[in-house]
C-alpha cells in the first residue's frame, strides 16, 4: 500500500506458486515409474498425486475469488466467508 503499486506482491506471489508448482509436480513424475509389484512405492505415488491435486484446487479456488465490489470487502466464491461491518 505505501508504493501505491502490487508489482513486489504480485512477484512474491507469483514465485511463490511457481516453486510450490514445481516441487510438488516434480516429487509426483519422480514418483510415477514405480514397479507394479512395489507397494510401498505405489503409495507413495499416491500420497504424491493427491498432495499435488490438493495444492492445485486449493490455489485455483483461491485465485478464482473475486470481490464483488462492495465497500466491505466481501469474498463471493464457493466455501470463502464474508467480512461485514
Amino acid at each position: 500500500m505505501d508504493t501505491g503499486s502490487l508489482n513486489e506482491l504480485e512477484r512474491l506471489l507469483t514465485e511463490s506458486v511457481k516453486k510450490g508448482l514445481h516441487a510438488r509436480f516434480h516429487n509426483l513424475i519422480e514418483k510415477k515409474a514405480f514397479r507394479a509389484d512395489d507397494v510401498a512405492a505405489g503409495r507413495e505415488f499416491i500420497e504424491s498425486y493427491v498432495t499435488f491435486i490438493h495444492y492445485v484446487e486449493r490455489l485455483y479456488k483461491t485465485a478464482a475469488e473475486t470481490v464483488d465490489g462492495d465497500s466491505h470487502g466481501k469474498i463471493v466464491s464457493g466455501g470463502a466467508h464474508e467480512h461485514h461491518t
